[in-house]
């Protein structure tokens, strides 16, 4: 998986490093180039199979595929500190953070790349946590019967 995290980086920096191309596209991979030098590529993993999970526990929190790419990527933005900046606050004599949002286009086309490149795992992993609950739930059904066979 750190290979496929590898290779998205590789083509983000191509992508960023390009003058023409559409403007979505390359503000998706300046965000993937930024996370990549702040994140290790087991927590952005780790962060996207766990998005993946809720989906799949929970599939009513999110209303579409394309929601549920935006909020991937949103959580994957918010494990670097990249895209917070500082600003004075004149009443309150303080700074305050400020956090800059990407656009809509290009959250939803950096979650299609992570869902692309991540979520047939997450499910995968989502299949095999099913299996082992169902096998501990029988476990403990198989329990019960054999004790209250005992009485």
């Amino acid at each position: 998986m750190e290979e496929i995290w590898a290779s998205i980086v590789a083509e983000a920096g191509a992508t960023a490093s390009r003058r023409i191309g559409n403007r979505y596209e390359r503000s998706a991979a300046n965000e993937i180039v930024s996370i990549a030098q702040d994140v290790s590529p087991a927590t952005v993993i780790a962060t996207v199979l766990a998005m993946v999970l809720m989906w799949h526990d929970r599939p009513l929190r999110f209303r579409t595929d394309d929601a549920l790419g935006v909020q991937i990527a949103r959580r994957v933005r918010a494990l670097s500190s990249r895209h917070v900046g500082l600003r004075y606050d004149h009443r309150t004599g303080q700074q305050v953070r400020i956090y800059r949002e990407m656009t809509p286009k290009a959250a939803a086309i950096l979650g299609r790349k992570l869902m692309t490149a991540f979520g047939a795992i997450g499910l995968r992993l989502a299949d095999l946590d099913a299996r082992d609950s169902k096998a501990a739930t029988e476990a403990k059904q198989r329990l019960a019967t054999a004790i209250s066979q005992l009485q």
